[in-house]
């Protein structure tokens, strides 16, 4: 409370090995970039500064419930998902697409952009009168 990101990450920078993974997109592919625990101190104080987060009116419980279908509300207007999929070459980690219609509702999805490979059909979407 009250620190800087510089502040709040040096405690953890005198630990050797440190015990903290880069965060990196959870794909399968390699990463061509990390995020040190620094990275991501500073783009968490940069995102309270914006208003896109406060740490008094979190809703962990939903954080948590939105997290194990892969949901992170990047800002208020932009949502990122992990690439959903169905079919029998669907792998176990991908979730459905149905699985995102409960969150986009709540959150006023109208709009989604793919960003990964066709592993759905955009039908399921565009059903729900989402533009693709």
């Amino acid at each position: 409370h009250g620190l800087t990101p510089e502040e709040a990450a040096a405690p953890f920078a005198a630990i050797e090995p440190s015990p903290f993974a880069h965060f990196r997109d959870p794909t399968h592919i390699p990463s061509d970039f990390d995020l040190t625990l620094l990275d991501c101190f500073r783009g968490l104080a940069r995102g309270a500064e914006a208003g896109f987060f406060d740490f008094e009116r979190m809703d962990v419980e939903r954080f948590r419930e939105d997290y194990e279908i892969g949901v992170s509300k990047v800002c208020p207007k932009f949502l990122a998902c992990r690439g959903p999929a169905e079919g029998p070459n669907k792998p176990v980690w991908a979730p459905r697409p149905e699985r995102y219609f409960e969150v986009f509702e709540r959150e006023g999805v109208s709009d989604v952009v793919r960003l990964n490979e066709p592993e759905y059909d955009v039908e399921v979407f565009v059903s729900r009168g989402m533009k693709f």
